[in-house]
């Protein structure tokens, strides 16, 4: 199995490396303390790994912590005990995707700006299918594209769970138009964009072209938010995506989508323009339009 590092995971490192520099101890001691390799060290403080209850007290000894250090150094390596659901990817699968996917399965809040294509987590299975086969490109050939949709679809399941994932879309115009899998994909498409966007939890914003230039055209941006520490950014490409977590990096994205929601339609005027394109795909004009 790769070893992913998750949000929880890297929180407890962070903290072991800030009491370790604190001591002044450099991790290669810290390796010599525990009769291991300094990149074992390395990947317990970047989240890869989560330190055995021995290892963790034994290293907490060395950085002579203080009893606040020592409480929350305990409490986050009990919360990165906590499993989190499987994530059933191709092995060829990059690592920023596994890490971003891990990290949207703890977030409660997530913005996407999509310029050129229906993000995953409002696809259906027609028009995920049809977008996979046009990236082939940059798939594992030996996987069937039915897999990889299956991914797209059990994301999905995050905006009707319980306390469902909190969903704000920016779709381009050039993005309800291309049409992905032919007309009949894309109407279908359209038209659960629509029903979607009837829940409590989703809202979907269209960028006309009539509305200008905005910040993110050249590449979408994802920002996802937690409850409990700072959001994180992801950036998609075609070999893989790059997570974000510098503070003011992020802020920028976050930024750009405010931007960007401020030159889109309103959220009703959004499913109207939907419709309309959709309608037009059958060749039947919308009355009036």
């Amino acid at each position: 199995m790769v070893a992913i590092p998750s949000r929880r995971k890297r929180k407890l490192g962070v903290h072991l490396r800030d009491i370790r520099d604190k001591a002044g101890i450099e991790m290669s001691d810290a390796a010599d303390v525990l009769r291991v390799s300094p990149s074992t060290v390395s990947r317990f403080e970047t989240g890869y790994l989560r330190p055995g209850w021995a290892v963790l007290l034994t290293l907490l000894e060395a950085y002579r912590s203080s009893d606040v250090d020592r409480r929350t150094a305990v409490a986050l390596w009990e919360n990165a005990e906590e499993s989190v659901a499987r994530i059933d990817l191709p092995p060829s699968t990059p690592k920023e995707y596994r890490l971003f996917l891990r990290a949207e399965l703890e977030a409660t809040g997530e913005q996407v700006l999509a310029p050129g294509a229906v993000p995953g987590l409002l696809r259906t299975a027609g028009y995920a299918e049809a977008a996979h086969r046009a990236e082939h490109r940059f798939h594992d050939q030996s996987v069937r594209a039915a897999r990889y949709v299956a991914t797209s679809r059990r994301r999905q399941q995050r905006l009707a769970d319980a306390n469902p994932l909190r969903l704000h879309v920016l779709l381009d115009e050039m993005a309800l138009r291309r049409e992905i899998g032919g007309p009949a994909v894309l109407r279908e498409q359209l038209e659960h964009l629509v029903a979607i966007a009837g829940q409590d939890n989703v809202t979907i914003q269209v960028i006309t072209c009539g509305a200008g230039g905005y910040g993110a055209m050249s590449g979408g941006c994802t920002i996802l938010d937690f409850d409990d520490d700072e959001p994180l950014g992801y950036l998609e490409h075609p070999l893989g995506g790059t997570m974000v977590a510098d503070r003011r990096d992020v802020q920028r994205l976050t930024d750009t989508f405010a931007d960007a929601a401020g030159l889109a339609l309103s959220p009703a005027d959004s499913a109207a323009f939907i419709e309309k394109v959709a309608t037009e795909l059958s060749g039947n004009p919308t009355p009036g339009g």
